[in-house]
């Protein structure tokens, strides 16, 4: 898609481009971002047993927190040097990640 200004100041513009990606390594998870978090959608046709875990596609910080029993945690890709947000839903189906 083509770029758009999504927001802007005198020193910086916040670009948008429409993409079609979940934003999760798994279908059926969706992502959506906002100022400070993280809203994580799991499709009802999506099994994820206790313990089992998602990629999110975004980078880790550790100011990020969820609330139990959904668990996160930094999750190394290749060799990117800052590690992806590993999610262990643990029976949520929506979850919300925050960032102080």
């Amino acid at each position: 898609g083509i770029a758009e200004a999504a927001w802007s100041t005198r020193h910086f513009t916040f670009w948008e481009i429409p993409d079609p990606s979940t934003f999760s390594d798994t279908p059926g998870v969706a992502v959506e971002a906002g100022y400070g978090s993280l809203r994580v959608l799991i499709g009802e046709e999506v099994s994820i047993r206790p313990g089992e875990s998602v990629l999110l596609k975004y980078h880790w910080d550790r100011g990020m927190s969820v609330t139990p029993p959904s668990r996160i945690f930094p999750q190394k890709v290749l060799d990117d040097p800052v590690p992806f947000v590993g999610l262990e839903p643990n029976g949520a189906s929506s979850i919300q990640i925050t960032v102080r």
